[in-house]
């Protein structure tokens, strides 16, 4: 997990979890808890139909902390696959597949870009009804524990498009911290680029959704 562009403005709250159902919803609860207001979830699973009953407790926790005014994230994943992708037999059609937690009530789900393009990077994962928004796929990055020299690295996947825009969406609040979740997400939105790409529903537009929180200030 990373603060994505908001570093200046963030105040980082890092949650342990397997990426299981349980303590994904226990590390949802424990940063609401430590005063967490957005949370990215740079994690994908994908869940066949016939199991998805098995994800209804965690998409009701991800219903639940949006309510609560939390804004949620979370990376598409990196099969180059569409997530709204269906299967139909004798007329009647249905989604083959749950991405979670991309697809959960109350997440943003986030695509990624190939580099210096507005295109989709061919590894994201896509879907004009469940991928609300893209972000840059690949990223200059700095140490991280597996790579404590101080060497930059480039990296790449919609772990990286997710945390990317949650700090787009933090540096928004934090220039109009009276928004809320629901105003920050509707700037996002509301700014965002449009793209050639029939895949990419949007893309995030930092300047133009800080612009419109500043308003007149400078």
């Amino acid at each position: 997990g990373s603060a994505g562009p908001a570093g200046p403005v963030a105040t980082p709250i890092a949650v342990f979890t397997l990426y299981d159902f349980f303590t994904s919803i226990s590390a949802l609860l424990e940063a609401r808890l430590a005063g967490a207001n957005i949370a990215t979830m740079s994690y994908s699973a994908p869940v066949p139909w016939y199991l998805s009953w098995s994800v209804l407790p965690f998409e009701a926790a991800t219903a639940a902390f949006r309510a609560s005014g939390m804004l949620l994230f979370a990376a598409a994943g990196n099969e180059g696959k569409d997530v709204d992708a269906e299967g139909c037999t004798f007329g009647a059609c249905w989604e083959r597949t749950w991405y979670t937690p991309c697809e959960n009530a109350g997440v943003i789900c986030v695509g990624g870009l190939r580099p210096n393009s507005t295109q989709r990077a061919p590894s994201s994962n896509y879907g004009n009804e469940q991928v609300d928004i893209f972000a840059p796929f690949t990223l200059w990055l700095g140490p991280d524990p597996d790579h404590s020299g101080n060497q930059v690295q480039v990296l790449s996947g919609t772990s990286f498009s997710s945390p990317f825009a949650a700090g787009v969406a933090a540096l928004v609040w934090a220039a109009d911290p009276s928004l809320g979740a629901d105003g920050v997400e509707h700037l996002l939105y509301q700014t965002a680029h449009s793209s050639t790409d029939n895949d990419v529903l949007r893309y995030v537009n930092a300047l133009g959704a800080v612009k419109a929180a500043l308003g007149n200030i400078p």
